[in-house]
């Protein structure tokens, strides 16, 4: 997940010297305004080897990480025909009921391009006028196969109305290649053999981490110095991945923490043999605590 960083997945190195890193820490993600339609395929065959119940949880997954309002979801159903079975709406409890009520039909087929396209409860018209982000996940078991002209005009619409597509088959050994195109040409995600309900969760958080909103995170880590001006080298290593950024970090005065003294300089003079003088010098810390541990 993004933002699940511990300080030993990164390396600061600033000016050369390998700094101590002391923690990371990300705010949690922001659901920004979005509307979220759901096109959910309820042929028969989606009632076979518990792929209606994995789409059932996994889309209830990822209701349940977003905040309503601003996120608002609806629900497009379809076989052979296809229907509005939620009208959009922000009240949780009413889109997780609606999930929950989802079930396979006793026959009909899968018409990918009604359930994308139709002029009344197609899910890119059923979309495309609402606020915010906006998104289609479809869910299916089937590989349809459509003509070039088909995912073109599918491709067109989602892209004239500002629509992204993503894409989760839930069969085995599925290879949905006019899925995988229509997602691309939306700039979305595709799935496929998604056969778990572990793994049509995975498949959700992982379109979710592309809905949210990520503030910065604060990494902090142990330096010295007066320099207001460090060159920065930071390197997350995280799943296998490694990634450095470069940066020229501008320290505030005030962040660096110093000792202030009452003068720079004490001139004792001339003194006679067995004489002795005092001058009191004042050391203030400023911006912090300071320890003086010796002086010489």
């Amino acid at each position: 997940h993004i933002g699940n960083f511990v300080p030993s997945d990164f390396t600061v190195v600033e000016d050369g010297i390998v700094r101590p890193v002391q923690s990371v820490s990300c705010p949690p993600p922001i659901t920004p305004p979005l509307s979220l339609t759901l096109l959910i395929d309820v042929s028969y065959s989606m009632g076979l080897a518990g792929r209606m119940n994995n789409a059932r949880v996994a889309a209830s997954t990822l209701v349940r990480s977003l905040s309503y309002p601003p996120a608002a979801t609806g629900i497009i159903s379809f076989d052979d025909t296809t229907r509005i079975y939620l009208p959009y709406t922000s009240d949780t409890t009413t889109i997780l009921s609606s999930i929950g009520s989802l079930s396979a039909m006793a026959g009909g087929g899968t018409d990918v391009v009604g359930g994308f396209l139709d002029k009344i409860t197609g899910a890119i018209e059923f979309t495309k006028n609402q606020p915010g982000d906006k998104y289609v996940v479809i869910l299916t078991d089937g590989a349809p196969f459509l003509l070039t002209s088909e995912e073109k005009k599918i491709i067109d619409a989602a892209t004239a109305a500002g629509v992204r597509i993503h894409s989760v088959t839930l069969s085995a050994n599925t290879q949905n290649f006019p899925l995988r195109r229509i997602t691309a040409g939306t700039n979305g995600l595709w799935f496929e053999s998604i056969t778990t309900e572990q793994a049509a969760i995975d498949a959700f958080k992982t379109i979710g981490d592309r809905i949210f909103t990520y503030p910065p995170c604060e990494l902090v880590y142990l330096t010295d110095g007066c320099e207001t001006l460090r060159n920065v080298d930071i390197t997350l290593r995280k799943n296998a991945s490694t990634v450095t950024k470069s940066a020229v970090v501008n320290v505030p005065p005030t962040s660096i923490v110093w000792l202030d003294a009452s003068t720079m300089f004490v001139d004792f003079g001339a003194l006679p043999t067995g004489t002795t003088r005092t001058a009191d010098v004042t050391l203030t810390a400023r911006n912090g605590t300071v320890t003086v541990q010796t002086l010489t």
